[in-house]
């Protein structure tokens, strides 16, 4: 991109790139660093929290130097936003076969799958935390782990609503929260029962027939 130094004396710069947001610019990435700081970050957000998490002991837990991390993110607060993306890395797509209803039972069997003790578990329970604390982390939070997370089943539900296999209008934010935050709120409130499979599906039994599509009554014989 070239830059006008003055209009009418036709002088014009070439300026520099812009280095991606958050890093430094700097030599060749190497991504078994990357993977090692990112973990070292995440590990250490979940046993000692963002208060205690600094680059010097990301550096030391990961096996390399500050000047390392500092080539990649701008500092603490860029690494951990990135460290925070990763969880969804291994995340599978929404599934695509089966009828709606089967498909939102698997993702809500996904949600007891979820290990509270898990290092995930556990930075997830630190992220609610600092809602109030820490808003602009949360912020990251929600919109690099959560609302990702929250669009699979609402896709789902969108196709639902697309095949007529759910009403139409369904406000799919409200509908997501109702089939998920229960098996969430007992993992937060009974730590001596996880939700399990079984829990799913008799939470799914109990809303279907709210979100389903009403059968057509049927019509008087002549």
């Amino acid at each position: 991109m070239t830059t006008p130094l003055s209009r009418g004396r036709g002088v014009r710069v070439t300026a520099p790139p812009a280095p991606a947001r958050g890093r430094r610019p700097g030599r060749p990435r190497d991504e078994r660093a990357d993977r090692a700081i990112v973990s070292a970050t995440l590990e250490l957000l979940a046993d000692s929290g963002y208060h205690a998490l600094s680059v010097e002991s990301v550096a030391a837990r990961a096996g390399v130097g500050k000047a390392t991390i500092y080539r990649r993110w701008a500092g603490k607060k860029e690494l951990v936003a990135e460290a925070l993306a990763s969880l969804n890395a291994d995340l599978p797509p929404p599934p695509v076969d089966g009828t709606i209803r089967e498909r939102l039972l698997v993702l809500m069997v996904h949600v007891c799958d979820a290990e509270p003790f898990s290092m995930q578990g556990r930075i997830m329970h630190r992220m609610f935390a600092y809602q109030s604390s820490h808003p602009e982390l949360f912020t990251e939070f929600l919109r690099r782990v959560l609302v990702p997370r929250r669009e699979r089943l609402h896709r789902v539900l969108r196709d639902g609503m697309a095949s007529g296999e759910l009403r139409p209008g369904l406000d799919v934010e409200l509908v997501g929260l109702a089939l998920t935050s229960p098996l969430l709120m007992m993992q937060k409130t009974h730590p001596d029962r996880d939700p399990v499979p079984a829990d799913a599906q008799t939470l799914l039994d109990l809303l279907w027939p709210g979100i389903a599509t009403r059968p057509a009554p049927p019509q008087p014989r002549r």
